[in-house]
């Protein structure tokens, strides 16, 4: 039987899935807070190293091969470790991000914190048990219905904004390009590198394209990101739109199509959720492969033993809304992102440096 593999058509959506569901809700407001009425820009600002990172990675694994291959030899498992410490750093907050979105949004806090992590760990662990290419078949559904509602939601928007408040366009200051709002936006934008771990996922006839599938899924997070920003403006006011936590569901709730269709946030939020539960089964799979190569023994194996460790740190050392969005910027934008950048960048110098060695008489 022939082995699946993924497509590059499947590696744009799984890169749109790596970001949008959790950036989509949580990202906009932060953004206001930190950079103010010209937030919008800083997307389009933060896409520009991204793209360039997506090229450089694209590039490198068309010329490589995959990401540190076993065996990976000393400074492969040290990178190796490096990386799988940083994914866990992320793991352990997206799975606090799926908890908190869900006991906000959609049951209103009725059931207790651990309950929701446990249910959404569950979920990640079936799908990431089940492989990346068995993954990326309904992240393919999921996200086209996601960005489908996502576009309705801003087209719902529209008569209740006021634009005047949006403008001017062009900046006035550049607040929108300090180094918390841009550090907060790259937290996202650069997840789909992580992808480029799964290059022997990829049918090697569609690895060259790559680059253009993690570039476009950058590309069009990015310019959602920018839009959604400048609507919320828009429709709440800069004020406003900086002191809601999650001012797109708000816009959600307060949207509506004519007198008869209303509360979109009953649509928009449960296929949230499922995005969520899809991007957290992709990290997974991504860290129980990098633990394999870490240390050995099965990625199975090191999913059971991750499953219950991001479940447990994600009730543990979070214990508000005000501690995970703390943690976006404190944590994950100061440490854990350099640090992936850092083993995923070095990762392909050892490489290089085993095919050297290899090739030498």
């Amino acid at each position: 039987m022939t082995r699946e593999t993924l497509t590059a058509r499947q590696v744009f959506w799984l890169g749109v899935l790596t970001m949008f569901p959790t950036a989509a809700l949580m990202l906009p407001g932060d953004l206001l807070r930190a950079g103010g009425r010209y937030a919008w820009w800083t997307p389009l600002v933060a896409a520009l190293p991204a793209l360039g990172l997506m090229w450089l990675v694209g590039t490198l694994v068309r010329r490589r091969g995959p990401l540190l291959r076993q065996p990976t030899g000393l400074l492969g498992r040290a990178l190796a470790g490096l990386l799988w410490l940083a994914l866990g750093a992320y793991v352990v907050l997206i799975v606090r991000e799926f908890a908190q979105v869900a006991a906000v949004t959609f049951i209103f806090e009725d059931v207790p914190l651990p309950v929701l992590a446990a249910a959404g760990v569950i979920a990640a662990g079936l799908a990431a048990w089940a492989g990346l290419p068995v993954l990326a078949r309904p992240a393919e559904i999921v996200v086209s219905l996601l960005l489908l509602a996502y576009v309705g939601l801003l087209v719902a928007m529209i008569p209740f904004s006021h634009f005047a408040w949006a403008l001017p366009l062009l900046p006035r200051n550049f607040a929108f390009a300090g180094w918390q709002p841009l550090g907060r936006t790259w937290v996202w934008l650069v997840e789909p590198a992580l992808l480029s771990l799964a290059v022997d996922e990829v049918n090697p006839d569609q690895q060259s394209r790559m680059t253009r599938s993690l570039a476009g899924a950058v590309g069009l997070v990015a310019g959602l990101l920018a839009l959604t920003t400048w609507m919320l403006v828009a429709d709440f006011g800069p004020a406003r739109a900086g002191e809601l936590v999650l001012p797109l569901y708000e816009a959600a709730r307060e949207a509506s199509f004519g007198l008869f269709i209303e509360h979109l946030e009953a649509l928009f939020i449960p296929i949230v959720i499922i995005g969520g539960c899809g991007k957290l089964g992709v990290y997974y799979w991504l860290w129980a492969r990098v633990g394999r190569r870490m240390a050995g023994g099965s990625s199975d194996l090191w999913l059971l033993i991750e499953l219950p460790v991001g479940g447990v740190l994600a009730v543990v050392l979070f214990q508000n809304a005000v501690a995970v969005d703390a943690a976006l910027y404190l944590v994950l934008a100061r440490v854990a992102l350099p640090a992936m950048l850092l083993a995923i960048l070095g990762g392909f110098v050892a490489t290089r440096g085993r095919s050297a060695r290899a090739a030498s008489p």
